[in-house]
């Protein structure tokens, strides 16, 4: 399998499970079907970005839905195999615009 799972604000000890909930939505994915899944824990929510090649999806999922969330926005039911085409998504990247930082002068008076 070809998945890539980084996971951030969750204990560590709650890790390994936070990875097979993710592999049992997946289900089987091919070799030649590699997936980046990104989650982090926000309070009881699970914020999650999906990617391959040049395809990027980002949901929210409650904690204790994260494994139905992925299937179904996989269009998957349970823990079938995702479709081979995501819905065309935007990159991220190209979604977001970052404004540029404006530099900002302080004085001090002593």
């Amino acid at each position: 399998m070809s998945l890539n799972i980084l996971i951030a604000g969750c204990l560590p000890k709650d890790r390994r499970q936070i990875e097979g909930v993710v592999k049992k939505a997946f289900g089987n994915i091919p070799e030649s079907d590699p997936w980046s899944v990104s989650l982090v824990k926000m309070g009881s929510s699970w914020s999650i970005s999906m990617e391959r090649e040049n395809q990027v999806l980002s949901l929210t999922a409650p904690e204790d839905r994260l494994r139905e969330t992925i299937a179904q926005a996989l269009g998957a039911n349970g823990t079938a195999n995702p479709p081979s085409p995501l819905p065309n998504v935007t990159p991220a990247h190209s979604r977001h615009r970052v404004a540029r930082p404006v530099p900002v002068m302080v004085r001090s008076q002593l």
